[in-house]
């Protein structure tokens, strides 16, 4: 049987995947995809259960993961402006 997905392992892959993309996103739909994709790393976060032992990191991070795709969708619209 496959093992249990970990959300932990999950959300950090998909963090450090979102902050690679951030390097170089500089359209609307690329900072849209990005704060999708933090959001997904937030919600995976949060998905880590009490009993974890990396539950307190994971709460930490639920927030810092937000506000990156909080920030993602405030460029989105940025950029957005600056094209009309």
């Amino acid at each position: 049987s496959l093992p249990e997905p970990d959300p932990f392992a999950q959300a950090v892959s998909l963090a450090q995947a979102a902050a690679e993309a951030g390097q170089t996103a500089n359209s609307t739909a690329e900072w849209l995809d990005l704060a999708a994709r933090w959001q997904r790393a937030s919600d995976l976060m949060a998905a880590v259960p009490a009993e974890d032992p990396r539950y307190d990191t994971a709460q930490q991070r639920v927030e810092t993961y937000r506000e990156n795709s909080a920030l993602a969708l405030a460029a989105s619209k940025a950029v957005e402006s600056e094209a009309e």
